[in-house]
């Protein structure tokens, strides 16, 4: 974990650079009369192609589900 931007640590430490993909999602036919759905997905998962970015998409996707089921 890195410090943070007001610990002395960050002034005085060379922070690693961690390699990220970032994927672009955004709806291609919303509903009408509503925004198109747009967001990055920034990622430290291994992302190759189409398929791979895909199912990194659809796992986010699940998240609100899950923390929901975590509640209870």
């Amino acid at each position: 974990m890195n410090p943070s931007r007001n610990d002395i640590k960050h002034r005085t430490t060379d922070l690693p650079d961690i390699p990220l993909n970032a994927v672009y999602a955004y709806e291609a036919d919303p509903p009408e009369n509503e925004e198109p759905v747009e967001w990055m997905l920034l990622t430290d998962l291994h992302i190759s192609n189409f398929q791979e970015a895909c199912e990194k998409v659809r796992w986010y996707c699940l998240r609100w589900r899950i923390e929901m089921f975590s509640k209870f």
